[in-house]
């Protein structure tokens, strides 16, 4: 036990006795993420695939997202700003607004604070407002959709994934062409939805009745 305590495996409390140490749980989390990569990795090429439009696996990261995984078809064209590992800010995305589920308003206020907010005909996200009704939209209907939100010529959905604890831990998002979806946004917002709710229920996910988190600021 005293090679664990020394790094920092285990820890000793004020009456010396042993429990689980901050190490410890820094492994079970790096863990965690490697299992969401792998079996998120499944959900995201099977959508791409089906639906033959680039499919991305998301996290956030303070007021970005992060893509930890995107799947295409050869003969489709790369997102133009490219996705792999890239950090976006997470107003301007559909994932973004999914990933802030879990926070209250005054968490979102604190987070976004010293967030600068561009303004644009096609954003309905202009200031932490705006920002906190498009993450209540989500949580009434799903998921979030983007019209050229975040890139001219561009539509996107995104839906949340969550862990058994209901909180939640990634977003599948899917981007396409506009003049694809134009008419029917919704729809890959639904299919989103349907591939991210596969994803939780295998990440221990049982449904509804799952407590739900709130996120530390």
């Amino acid at each position: 036990m005293r090679a664990l305590e020394n790094v920092n495996l285990v820890e000793r409390d004020s009456k010396r006795n042993y429990r689980i140490g901050p190490a410890l749980f820094a492994l079970a989390a790096l863990a965690a993420e490697d299992h969401l990569f792998r079996v998120g990795m499944i959900t995201v090429e099977t959508l791409a695939l089906r639906i033959h439009e680039p499919v991305h696996l998301c996290t956030l990261v303070g007021t970005m997202v992060r893509t930890l995984a995107t799947r295409t078809l050869e003969h489709l064209v790369q997102h133009p700003m490219g996705w792999e590992e890239r950090l976006v800010p997470a107003h301007t995305t559909s994932a973004g607004r999914v990933l802030l589920g879990d926070f209250t308003r005054i968490q979102i206020e604190a987070r976004f604070s010293e967030v600068a907010f561009e303004r644009s005909a096609q954003s309905r996200v202009v200031d932490v407002a705006s920002l906190w009704t498009e993450v209540r939209r989500v949580h009434d209907c799903g998921y979030s959709t983007v019209d050229e939100g975040f890139a001219g010529g561009w539509v996107g959905a995104s839906a949340p994934v969550r862990d058994y604890t209901g909180r939640i831990v990634a977003a599948i998002n899917v981007v396409a062409k506009r003049g694809n979806w134009a008419e029917d946004i919704d729809e890959i917002g639904r299919m989103a939805l349907a591939a991210a709710n596969e994803l939780s229920s295998s990440l221990g996910h049982l449904g509804s009745g799952a407590t739900r988190h709130l996120r530390p600021i």
